[in-house]
């Protein structure tokens, strides 16, 4: 093979993920990397987000600005989503035999939270938020991954 039958490869970019965890309120430092990519012009090619990195996933793949995302998570975060520390969960949830953690006594209310939800995303559906976007959820009743 002589070098004039090697052919250039195309200029592909390579390809973006953004990953973006869990964790009470560390999924909102998504925004400023968020930021950081559409002034550097970075395209993102894949979301990927689970539990506060879902909603942040979920907010960025519906074409939602930082001053929108800022404004509906101030509406959530008013709405009381977390109920009354119930310390039997809390020690459920850690594993310990005499801890109690279900649906029931969990620390998040749940109907709070679906209306939450459908204020920031209304009837749009998964497959329309570009770019892809795949999001991670525990069944907390079967206990496994969805």
């Amino acid at each position: 093979m002589f070098p004039s039958d090697i052919k250039p490869q195309e200029n592909h970019c390579p390809k973006i993920a953004v990953v973006l965890s869990s964790g009470g309120i560390k999924p909102l430092a998504a925004i400023p990397l968020f930021e950081f990519l559409d002034e550097a012009q970075i395209p993102i090619d894949l979301l990927v987000g689970c539990s506060g990195g879902s909603v942040m996933s979920a907010l960025r793949g519906s074409g939602y600005d930082k001053e929108k995302m800022l404004e509906l998570i101030g509406k959530v975060a008013r709405r009381g989503l977390f109920s009354p520390i119930n310390f039997c969960a809390v020690l459920g949830m850690s594993g310990l035999p005499f801890g109690k953690f279900n649906t029931q006594t969990g620390l998040i209310r749940p109907q709070k939270l679906k209306q939450a939800l459908y204020e920031m995303f209304g009837d749009r559906r998964i497959e329309d938020l570009s770019p892809k976007t795949l999001l991670q959820a525990t069944d907390i009743q079967r206990l496994s991954k969805n």
